[in-house]
């Protein structure tokens, strides 16, 4: 990219001296100058999207191929995630766990998308001999502790084998997969240093659909209520009574009416206390849409999880 970058930079120098030589407009001049500009900054641009990738071999666990395969298919994931993945090998985390080294890669390399910097990365630690999934923003929800462990027990078998291709490529289907099923149904972020839980909210089509009718019940009444005080239904009722009154039409007879309580019976049920289970969060929260999270040491919130081999 540098080196195209010189090469227009000659040629932009080129043309100013041939218009200048020419004796043409400081107009014409000008025009010229913008276009160059214009064509520079669009092949900049595109030798620096052909630049971007996603695989990172630092380890040399993959062939050539093997990582051009996965490049194309970490490319096509992310396009349709909105999300970014980035997959590394590593023979030195210099000096630190896997969680950490994850976590430090993913930040210092300007991965993720969005303000939330959304996205995972996949690590194949030969250092720790760990593989190791950190998570960051919204993938926090769709990667869950659980999920992580799926994808653990599906990729383990492969590092186990020295099958580095099967295992990377299991953990990036993996994240596919588990992006098309969606943020599972009670999910919740839990802070494993403050305790501090995050629930996802979503609304589901009968959720909507019952709050649909309630509001429906709620607005009809209301408005019924309305007609009817318009109506005077009442009032006129109290017109006919009086019109009556003044006939000696109407006949009232006054009954003494008394409540009598003939039995009285009192039951008593035991409630036994909610238990908790696990060294998970208080209110009786199961682990199954749990995603357990960390501050880096970069300040940021990461999810993730991993597994020796």
């Amino acid at each position: 990219m540098m080196r195209r970058m010189r090469d227009m930079r000659s040629v932009l120098a080129a043309w100013m001296t041939a218009v200048k030589e020419a004796g043409a407009g400081k107009l014409l001049s000008c025009l010229m100058v913008a276009c160059l500009m214009i064509l520079w900054m669009c092949l900049v641009c595109v030798e620096a999207g052909q630049d971007i990738s996603r695989v990172f071999d630092q380890a040399g666990l993959l062939t050539t191929s093997q990582i051009q395969e996965l490049e194309t298919q970490i490319q096509d994931i992310r396009a349709e995630m909105k999300m970014d993945l980035v997959l590394v090998t590593t023979d030195d985390a210099l000096g630190m766990s896997s969680e950490e080294y994850a976590d430090w890669y993913y930040e210092n390399g300007g991965f993720g998308e969005g303000k939330d910097y959304r996205g995972a990365l996949l690590l194949m630690d030969m250092d720790n001999r760990m593989l190791f999934v950190s998570t960051e923003g919204a993938m926090i929800r769709f990667l869950t502790d659980s999920r992580i462990e799926q994808m653990m027990d599906h990729a383990i078998t492969g590092m186990q084998q020295g099958d580095y291709m099967a295992a990377a490529e299991s953990m990036v289907s993996d994240v596919q997969a588990y992006y098309k099923k969606g943020i599972p149904g009670g999910q919740y972020n839990y802070d494993r240093e403050t305790g501090r839980v995050s629930r996802h909210r979503s609304i589901r089509w009968y959720e909507a659909l019952l709050a649909f009718a309630a509001a429906a019940v709620t607005g009809g009444g209301a408005c019924l209520s309305v007609k009817k005080q318009y109506a005077m239904e009442q009032e006129r009722g109290q017109a006919a009574n009086y019109h009556m009154a003044y006939r000696a039409n109407a006949q009232f007879a006054f009954r003494s009416q008394n409540d009598a309580m003939t039995g009285q019976y009192v039951t008593q049920n035991l409630i036994p206390r909610a238990t908790r289970s696990g060294g998970g969060p208080r209110g009786g929260l199961g682990g199954g849409s749990r995603s357990t999270t960390h501050t880096s040491g970069g300040g940021r919130t990461h999810g993730g999880g991993g597994r020796g081999f």
